[in-house]
């Protein structure tokens, strides 16, 4: 099974992306997106509805600002500073909102450091997300993004979260053969 989903996410993650969503435990109770890093917006291009009722600012095919979400500033990580061409002023979509260039790429600096982006009520109140992002061979950016009411975020459920996001965006998204990632990966399995 792991086996074809990888294989049909090189064809596109967008084939396979609720099939494996689904395949995760804590995951596939969420309501989680995909989303492709547009200029200084995010694209949504997918999404799976779990088991928890949740009411979002974002669908298919809407656009939101990247520093006002976790799968922009996921994104925005993979991005040289000098190439991440921000608005100016930054919008912002909520009074938690980031729109301070300074505290934006300190929030950047977090999302590297941690592995994974927040929004903590940026994008519509009482809501937090959770997301990662992985550059295509192609160069293009894409994040992953788990949304859920900001009371049910436990560190438990956040760790399996972050977890299942990680695993989903390494199927979807697999490093290209040849790559140090690659490498790092396969030595990875062998070894655990």
């Amino acid at each position: 099974v792991e086996l074809a989903q990888r294989f049909l996410a090189r064809l596109h993650p967008l084939t396979s992306f609720v099939d494996v969503v689904a395949s995760q435990p804590t995951l596939r109770h969420e309501t989680v997106q995909m989303a492709l890093l547009d200029g200084s917006d995010m694209l949504y291009v997918a999404r799976s509805d779990g088991d928890q009722p949740i009411l979002i600012s974002s669908a298919v095919g809407k656009r939101l600002p990247d520093n006002c979400t976790a799968v922009g500033k996921a994104s925005l990580a993979l991005v040289p500073p000098e190439d991440r061409g921000l608005p100016d002023p930054l919008p912002a979509l909520t009074e938690r909102s980031i729109d301070d260039p300074g505290e934006l790429e300190a929030a950047i600096a977090e999302t590297v450091a941690r592995g994974y982006a927040v929004d903590d009520e940026e994008a519509s109140p009482g809501v937090t997300c959770l997301a990662v992002a992985r550059r295509t061979p192609r160069s293009e950016i894409y994040a992953i993004s788990a949304t859920l009411l900001k009371s049910r975020l436990t560190p438990q459920l956040r760790d399996a979260i972050v977890r299942d996001l990680l695993a989903t965006a390494d199927t979807l998204f697999p490093p290209a053969l040849g790559s140090a990632d690659s490498h790092r990966q396969a030595r990875r399995s062998r070894s655990g």
